[in-house]
């Protein structure tokens, strides 16, 4: 009985081992502090609604904190920090839930296209790489996001349109971002059909599509009423200046996604898939099943718009987590595909795109949250914050920039011993006695030029770097 479970189970006995792996393995990073963006905008999102009124509506949170956001995601770590308090292990804990349920639905997912063995390989390949490693605990909507999108496009291409409606609607209230997801099942639909469309399958794609449209509209219309506005008028300001890099964001997506941190293996199993398949319809051989063809269709236009949308409307490689499910499951299916019934070609191309991204755990410079090189800059402003208060500083006037200024400003983001408050300062004024900089960090700074800026101690790990400097006016010297 237990030989026919295990031989029955074993590809998520393996799978569900590996999560407990995981886990046990960055237990330690559950309780580290909230970090960049997580820490000035997600966190701080979901401890406001935690303070304040646990609610969806944009009013619930103030433009400033918003930023004009969907606030559903800040609402779920909102009620989480509401029933089990706000310690640093529940904010991370949920990510991690949410990112196992990513791992979860992408063996369903390709499982349900493939088999269990490569559905098994392609969510280990999705846990192999640096992009979901590095953002598995924290606290940023592009995991939950990926899911629902992933969700979002199994459920369209089998026509379960009360699922569809469901995850794509959930995911546009998670991030504007989603709202690419009915433009891309509309012109899938299109092309599919091309030939053969009539009134009802039309009509039947046109409301499915239309629902998240319209509750996203909603939501504009509601922010509208109660802030004044449709879209952040500074997010809006810097969208337009991002728009003349277009070009080079688009170069920049591409490499990224398809060549680095070791993905550019999975691209050439793509490529030689793409031009076996070519091939065979040249020799009129080629035989697929509807649905592998259906979900190749999907991604491909995902992908395009993704990139263009991204490229055109700013930059941040971690805009790109919701395309790698997608790249992991065309990754395997691919490598099934040249690989043939050649077992052990299988086993070494699954080993390899497995174990390759293990060596690109971390970059040699700063990349936001995209690998685990985030934690050199975090554990150097930890120990910059440590500094200041064993040294009795809490009580001066500070400058500093982002994020110094945002982790001395509540105990609860994870810097602070909580025995001082400090007074940070985004304004240099007469008042101000010590400066604080973080390298990388917010925009450069101009100083008056009679005023002498003495360092007193570094802080330094690789590219990470926070100086603390003793303001020294003219009165002052001798």
């Amino acid at each position: 009985m237990i030989l026919s479970f295990l031989k029955k189970y074993y590809h998520l006995i393996i799978l569900f081992t590996c999560l407990i792996v995981y886990t046990l393995v960055r237990y330690k990073d559950l309780f580290l502090p909230y970090f960049w963006d997580e820490m000035a905008v997600y966190s701080r999102a979901a401890m406001y609604l935690n303070d304040h009124n646990l609610s969806i509506l944009p009013s619930a949170l103030t433009p400033l904190i918003s930023r004009g956001h969907p606030i559903l995601f800040a609402f779920l770590h909102g009620s989480a920090m509401r029933i089990f308090g706000t310690d640093l292990i529940v904010g991370h804990t949920v990510s991690l839930i949410f990112s196992f349920s990513l791992v979860l639905v992408l063996y369903y997912v390709a499982r349900s296209m493939l088999n269990k063995t490569l559905g098994l390989i392609a969510a280990l390949t999705l846990m192999a790489q640096p992009i979901f490693i590095g953002q598995s605990m924290l606290m940023l909507p592009e995991i939950l996001l990926a899911m629902l999108v992933l969700l979002a496009a199994h459920f369209y291409l089998r026509e379960k349109w009360v699922g569809y409606i469901i995850a794509c609607s959930i995911a546009v209230m998670i991030k504007e971002t989603a709202v690419l997801i009915p433009v891309v099942a509309g012109l899938y639909g299109l092309l599919i059909r091309i030939r053969s469309l009539n009134f009802k399958y039309v009509l039947t794609h046109v409301l499915v599509n239309l629902v998240p449209a319209m509750i996203f509209g909603l939501f504009l219309i509601v922010q509208k009423i109660q802030h004044g506005f449709y879209l952040f008028p500074f997010h809006m300001k810097m969208l337009a200046r991002e728009q003349l890099n277009t070009l080079a964001h688009i170069y920049n997506y591409l490499e990224f996604i398809f060549i680095e941190q070791g993905r550019f293996l999975i691209s050439l199993f793509i490529l030689a898939g793409l031009s076996k398949m070519i091939f065979q319809v040249y020799k009129k051989t080629f035989r697929t099943n509807i649905q592998l063809r259906n979900f190749i269709l999907f991604s491909l236009i995902l992908f395009i718009t993704m990139i263009i949308f991204s490229g055109t409307f700013g930059y941040m490689n971690r805009y790109m987590t919701l395309l790698i499910p997608l790249l992991a499951i065309l990754g395997v299916m691919s490598l099934n595909y040249i690989s043939g019934k050649i077992n052990f070609a299988k086993i070494g191309l699954a080993l390899s795109i497995l174990v390759i991204p293990f060596f690109y755990l971390e970059t040699s410079v700063f990349d936001y949250e995209v690998d685990l090189g985030y934690k050199r800059h975090l554990n150097v402003l930890k120990r910059a914050v440590r500094y200041l208060e064993e040294e009795g500083l809490h009580d001066q006037q500070f400058f500093t920039n982002f994020p110094v200024n945002s982790a001395i400003k509540d105990v609860r983001r994870g810097y602070l011993s909580g025995k001082y408050d400090f007074k940070p300062s985004r304004a240099f004024d007469d008042h101000t006695t010590y400066v604080v900089i973080s390298r990388p960090g917010s925009a450069s700074h101009n100083f008056p030029g009679d005023v002498e800026l003495e360092s007193i101690k570094i802080f330094r790990d690789k590219f990470a770097q926070v100086e603390i400097f003793k303001v020294i006016r003219p009165e002052m010297r001798p």
